[in-house]
């Protein structure tokens, strides 16, 4: 049996924005792949970003099929009908999961034949591309991976792999060494009422919202920290410098004047008598 996994997000930026893939970046902030932010390569952040569990709310690459229309990921999704427009990134009001003002609405996803699948270039030879359909919710699109050295992390493209790792295709992991099975998201819960789900997903968010805070406090505090501790030193050697000008000074002034005495030949007869 093989081994399911779920796409992890990657990050932009010190304050991190979690994203599919690098080009989703605002300008001049650096991608950092999900194996860099797992693996706590030097210099990245964003350990959230990487939690499987926090995918769902990511707004960045989807959309919807014009202002009426449904929530899917791209524009070949859609039913394109007269005066329809694509409606991309947080503008949407769409999550990978569903439509953030109604958790009935799932976002659709289209198809490579009966396959499920990010978007039309996943697609083999002789395969054909359909728009969305209620089949293909985000736990049953098949995704491609990132391969570094064996270590396997699902991702939607190749824009989601750092310089390090390998691209590999939706198709190609099906007959893939690591024996590993990547889907977009993490299968629902099993055995659980629709109540239940929804306390757990309330619960997950609430989780979500949480880490990203708490990874922005820590590093608006270690910013702040390390400001305090450079200004510390800072005033340190400026006081340093100020006592010792202040203690040569004072050691200049308690030195007495040094006085020269001339003596003549005379002054060594003061014992003599004169006659």
């Amino acid at each position: 049996m093989k081994d399911r996994k779920s796409v992890q997000a990657g990050a932009c930026g010190f304050f991190p924005t979690c994203v599919l893939e690098a080009h989703l970046c605002p300008p001049g902030e650096t991608f950092r792949s999900s194996r860099e932010i797992s693996q706590k390569v030097a210099g990245t952040h964003g350990g959230a970003c990487a939690d499987g569990r926090n995918v769902k709310h990511i707004s960045t690459s989807v959309g919807r099929c014009g202002t009426e229309g449904g929530c899917v990921n791209v524009a070949e999704a859609c039913f394109l009908g007269a005066g329809e427009i694509f409606i991309d990134d947080v503008a949407s009001g769409c999550t990978i999961v569903s439509d953030a003002n109604d958790a009935d609405s799932k976002t659709l996803y289209g198809s490579c034949d009966s396959r499920c699948s990010w978007s039309p270039s996943d697609c083999g030879s002789g395969e054909v591309w359909n728009t969305s359909s209620e089949n293909c919710p985000c736990d049953k699109v098949r995704v491609g991976a990132c391969d570094k050295e064996g270590d396997i992390f699902c991702a939607v493209s190749e824009k989601a792999c750092d310089a390090s790792s390998k691209w590999v295709t939706a198709l190609e992991l099906i007959s893939h060494s690591s024996n590993t099975d990547c889907f977009l998201c993490r299968e629902p819960a099993l055995g659980l009422s629709p109540q239940q789900t929804a306390g757990l997903e309330i619960e997950e968010s609430t989780l979500a919202r949480n880490n990203l805070s708490l990874a922005g406090y820590i590093t608006g505090g270690i910013i702040v920290v390390l400001s305090l501790l450079g200004f510390g030193v800072f005033a340190f050697k400026k006081r340093s410098v100020f006592k010792l000008k202040n203690c040569n000074k004072g050691e200049a002034q308690t030195i007495p004047p040094v006085t020269t005495v001339t003596r003549n030949a005379y002054d060594d007869d003061d014992d003599v008598s004169v006659l």
